[in-house]
């Protein structure tokens, strides 16, 4: 990693590790807007096994999304396989959002499918994510 990267890893993490508030956390999704190398490094944090990390992470990604849905659309892909991969409610919960509102791949949907299911008939995950999983197994259905 170069140091012009770990520079901005390094700025990113810290703006994620402030008190977070809806006017910064939409205040670094412009940041990042701006700076699109960023979003390689939002991605990486999302994967973090830090919770915290993980969940502003996918917290930016969700606003992100809402203000610059282009940004996010070719990563599709890889945020299917950042939620079939997390643990972390609240980073599912997002991701789920996010990937709602894309179309689904082909080769991705059966997999994303069968998750989903499990997750909307489980009494352990959040209401949260069980809604979003509704939204998106309407979608792969439709």
């Amino acid at each position: 990693m170069t140091a012009e990267n770990e520079n901005d890893l390094a700025v990113l993490q810290s703006l994620l590790n402030q008190p977070l508030s809806r006017s910064h956390i939409l205040m670094v999704s412009d940041l990042v807007a701006q700076r699109p190398q960023l979003l390689n490094h939002a991605l990486a944090l999302v994967q973090s096994t830090k919770k915290h990390e993980a969940m502003t992470a996918s917290w930016l990604l969700s606003h992100l999304y809402d203000r610059h849905p282009m940004m996010l659309y070719k990563l599709e892909p890889q945020l299917v396989e950042m939620v079939l991969s997390t643990t972390s409610d609240s980073v599912r919960r997002n991701l789920l959002r996010i990937i709602a509102g894309y179309p689904i791949a082909d080769a991705k949907a059966g997999i994303l499918f069968d998750a989903c299911l499990q997750w909307m008939v489980s009494e352990k995950f959040a209401i949260a994510v069980r809604a979003n999983v509704m939204m998106l197994l309407f979608r792969i259905c439709c």
